[in-house]
């Protein structure tokens, strides 16, 4: 980033953050109204008018969607995103393909599960390979159709490291970690590119990082942290944190409770941070008129653990607080909407694809908004910290098995947190959870040659 933009972009960001409260949004109250009169599109979202030319993505990391009050949670957490949501188009009951960021993101972007092109992300570093050269990406659509792109990312599980950054025509690391300088980066670059003229339609991905571990926001973020019992742990410091989660069974129970205590507020002080820092690049963005013409998509690509299910962190299991997901659409003249449908990542591009009359290819197997089925079932894979597992959710149940061999049945009805297994091997339930699911793990299985499949007792088998 030059010195000049770099003062300018500061300059404009303390103004910024001088004005209105963290759910306040600047833009509503100058931006023109749309027409109410005027005709929706025949897609989903909707829009007054037409659809936005131009696209941002705002992807974010190791965010719980239960943290917003949206969703549950009992204070303001992301008062701003939970705003945004309210008045976007939001999908409420969505979930990720997976549980770590490189699997999730592209599958994401690729609008289908990679082990369907025969190749999965693997978290070991034995027989882990980048993204194949040649995958199609959202950006490899978008730039067909006149797209100019740029993704910024602060995770270096998605970037041209590990080839998910196809498609875009310039991809950054920005020089600091915060949401603000990714989009100090994405700024400049898409600045420079309109000026040039090789921007008259773009798409901006950010990618942030936060509330990633180890929960380190600015001291101000932290205030009444120190009304809890004190621990001895620098818990600001990712190697101890891991170190305590990797040696948690070596820990007095409370010992236990107290780091416990401490890493959930940090982990929410660092969402607001990240909250508070999106407001104010909504802010700057509106000042600029880059809001004008331009459809938001904001997205997760998976949570965090806290012990739930026995661990900390992520890219162990495909449990609600690592694999549930949050994405909303917003524009100034959307629609706003709930769409309370199944829905999976793998569904963001055919439904991106159709607002922007592309015809989406025959490798997308992701499902348009509002085309599938109530008793859809969705599947997810991860091989990670706990080796492959695979899960399949249908209704309000859901099925997880690990290929060491255990089934788990859930309600997630009756038991959202997922704590009640209900695996009976003769019940209905769980034979049709299981039938769903059977074809998924031979596709899975012919993409991990290393790994072998323990089936388990009393269910049915490949033929």
């Amino acid at each position: 980033m030059t010195a000049r933009f770099a003062f300018a972009l500061a300059a404009v960001w303390a103004a910024l953050s001088c004005t209105g409260s963290p759910s306040s949004t600047p833009w509503k109250d100058t931006a023109e109204k749309p027409n109410p009169t005027a005709p929706p599109t025949d897609t989903l979202p909707q829009f007054y008018d037409r659809v936005p030319s131009n696209l941002i993505f705002i992807s974010i990391d190791t965010f719980r969607r239960d943290h917003m009050q949206r969703y549950g949670h009992p204070n303001e957490v992301v008062p701003f995103l939970d705003g945004l949501a309210e008045n976007g188009f939001s999908l409420d009951d969505h979930a990720q393909c997976s549980n770590w960021t490189f699997h999730s993101t592209t599958c994401t972007l690729m609008g289908r599960n990679p082990i369907e092109g025969g190749w999965t992300p693997r978290l070991g570093r034995m027989h882990r390979t980048p993204v194949p050269e040649g995958t199609p990406l959202l950006a490899s659509y978008l730039k067909d159709a006149g797209f100019y792109s740029i993704l910024v990312s602060n995770n270096n599980w998605l970037s041209v490291n590990w080839g998910n950054a196809q498609g875009y025509d310039r991809f950054r690391i920005p020089s600091n970690s915060g949401a603000a300088s990714t989009y100090s980066t994405g700024l400049e670059e898409l600045l420079v590119a309109r000026d040039e003229g090789r921007a008259s339609r773009w798409f901006m991905h950010l990618h942030l990082l936060e509330p990633h571990a180890p929960y380190d926001p600015p001291d101000e973020y932290l205030d009444g942290i120190d009304a809890l019992p004190p621990t001895d742990y620098d818990l600001a410091n990712k190697d101890i944190q891991y170190e305590l989660r990797d040696g948690w069974g070596t820990l007095e129970e409370d010992e236990r409770a107290v780091i416990e205590q401490h890493l959930r507020f940090r982990y929410e002080a660092e969402m607001r941070w990240m909250d508070e820092q999106i407001r104010l690049m909504f802010a700057d963005l509106g000042a600029r008129g880059l809001l004008d013409d331009t459809l938001v998509v904001v997205w997760t690509d998976h949570g965090e653990q806290f012990w739930e299910h026995g661990q900390h962190t992520h890219a162990y299991g495909l449990y609600p607080e690592e694999n549930d997901a949050l994405a909303f659409f917003w524009s100034t003249n959307i629609v706003p909407g709930t769409w309370t449908g199944p829905t999976t990542a793998i569904d963001l591009v055919p439904t991106l694809l159709g607002l922007y009359d592309i015809e989406k290819p025959e490798e997308v197997t992701g499902i348009p908004l509002g085309e599938a089925p109530e008793d859809r079932a969705r599947v997810a894979f991860t091989l990670a910290r706990s080796g492959p597992i695979q899960s399949v959710r249908k209704g309000s149940h859901r099925l997880q098995y690990k290929w060491s061999g255990g089934v788990e049945v859930y309600d997630r009805a009756t038991d959202p947190g997922e704590q009640n297994n209900l695996y009976d091997v003769s019940d209905p339930t769980t034979l049709d959870l299981w039938s769903e699911l059977l074809p998924w793990i031979g596709v899975a299985d012919a993409a991990v040659d290393e790994r072998t499949v323990n089936w388990p007792s009393g269910l049915p088998q490949p033929k």
